[in-house]
C-alpha cells in the first residue's frame, strides 16, 4: 500500500508535469521558466526542485509521458484497422501528427534538432517505445510470418527509423508530412 507521503509526491509530479506540458508545447523548452510553472501549480521554486531537480529532468519526464501517450493512442487507433498495411500507415500518420503538434516542445537544445532523441533516450529500457516496437513486430509478423524474431525486430526498428527521415526533413525544410505517409509506406513495403 502506498504511503500518504508517496501519494502526495506522485500528485506533485503529475501536477507539475501537466503544467509543464502546456508550457513546453506552447512556448517551447527554452522559454519555459521553472518560476512560472511553480507559480502556476502553487508551490515555491525550492519545493519544485525537490520534485524535479532540474528543467532537463522535467523534460525527460515529459518525453516519457509523450511516449506513453503515443503508445496508448496508437493501440486505440489500430483497433478498427484491418490488415497490417493499414496499421503501419496509422503508425506513420500518428507519429507525424505527434511531431507536428508538439513542434515547440521538440525544438530545444536537449533534442538538438534530433528526431531520434525520443528513441535514443529510452533505447533498451522498459518503456512504451519498447511496447510500440513489440506491436510493430506483431504487425510485421503478419506480413512476413517466415521471418525470424531477430529479422522482425530489425524490420520494426528499420520501419521506425525510416519514419524519422521525413521528420528530419520537416524540421529542416517544413515539407508536408501528410503527403509523405503513403510514399513512405510504399517504400518500406517494397523493401520487404
Amino acid at each position: 500500500m502506498q504511503k500518504l507521503k508517496e501519494k502526495i509526491f506522485d500528485l506533485k509530479q503529475t501536477t507539475i508535469l501537466q503544467c509543464a506540458t502546456t508550457y513546453f508545447e506552447t512556448v517551447g523548452f527554452e522559454r519555459t521558466k521553472i518560476t512560472d510553472i511553480a507559480k502556476d501549480v502553487g508551490m515555491s521554486v525550492g519545493a519544485f526542485y525537490k520534485v524535479y531537480a532540474s528543467k532537463d529532468l522535467l523534460f525527460n519526464a515529459y518525453l516519457q509521458y509523450q511516449l506513453d501517450q503515443f503508445y496508448k493512442e496508437y493501440t486505440r487507433s489500430i483497433e478498427d484497422k484491418s490488415g497490417p498495411e493499414a496499421r503501419l500507415k496509422e503508425y506513420i500518420r500518428l507519429k507525424f501528427k505527434y511531431y507536428m503538434d508538439k513542434c515547440n516542445a521538440v525544438d530545444n537544445p536537449i533534442l538538438s534538432g534530433d528526431p531520434l532523441f525520443y528513441h535514443k533516450a529510452y533505447a533498451g529500457k522498459d518503456t512504451p517505445m519498447q511496447q510500440t516496437y513489440a506491436l510493430l513486430i506483431e504487425i510485421l509478423r503478419e506480413m512476413s510470418p517466415e521471418k525470424s524474431e531477430a529479422d522482425l525486430k530489425l524490420l520494426a526498428y528499420t520501419f521506425n527509423t525510416m519514419s524519422d527521415g521525413p521528420i528530419t526533413l520537416w524540421f529542416e525544410e517544413k515539407i508536408d508530412l501528410e503527403k509523405q505517409i503513403d510514399k513512405l509506406l510504399r517504400l518500406f513495403i517494397h523493401g520487404i
